[in-house]
């Protein structure tokens, strides 16, 4: 069995993708079994061709169509479970509004925060939810593989913090309407 030369174009196409692409795939884009690739690549490190290894990170994150954020909860609908929760925390919001216009000036004065869309709410919840905000990790010094799965891990976290600060959001949005519609029946 004859073993074929590599061209020069293969030797790019694995100095390119090497660390982005599965070793699996760059086989079989270049019709090469994942052992001769992993050879040459080898043989590619040690003449300084290749400044990377072959070890690729698949990520738990991909980006929303919406907001353009990396997130890993979707809904069938393509966006991203944070989208969804804004914009209930939105709906919420013009419905407590809505009732707070409706009750009378005096007791308006007594509410917490004077309206539903005050910066006084955000501050009220983001006080309640348990643990900060996750600080985006210093990347400096990591092979390229430790980067990626480090910074995919920050994403997962602090989407995770922020589903919290909205899901907290709501249910103060909700008690909030229910307070006020009570208090509308008592009129």
């Amino acid at each position: 069995m004859t073993r074929r030369p590599w061209r020069e174009s293969e030797d790019a196409y694995i100095c390119e993708q090497a660390g982005y692409e599965p070793l699996s795939s760059i086989a079989a884009h270049l019709r090469r079994t994942k052992g001769a690739v992993r050879k040459r690549a080898c043989e590619l490190r040690k003449t300084g061709a290749l400044g990377t290894s072959l070890r690729y990170y698949e990520p738990k994150t991909r980006e929303c169509p919406e907001c353009h954020e990396l997130r890993s909860q979707f809904y069938r609908n393509g966006t991203c479970k944070v989208c969804n929760l804004e914009r209930l925390v939105r709906s919420h919001k013009d419905t407590a509004f809505e009732l707070w216009r409706t009750l009378e000036p005096d007791y308006q004065s007594r509410t917490l925060s004077g309206s539903p869309h005050s910066d006084a709410d955000h501050e009220e919840v983001l006080s309640f939810v348990k643990g900060e905000q996750p600080k985006r990790p210093s990347v400096c010094g990591m092979t390229d593989y430790m980067a990626r799965k480090t910074l995919d891990g920050y994403y997962v976290a602090f989407e995770a913090w922020k589903i919290g600060v909205l899901e907290r959001q709501i249910i103060a949005l909700k008690g909030r309407e229910h307070r006020w519609r009570k208090h509308q029946k008592k009129q």
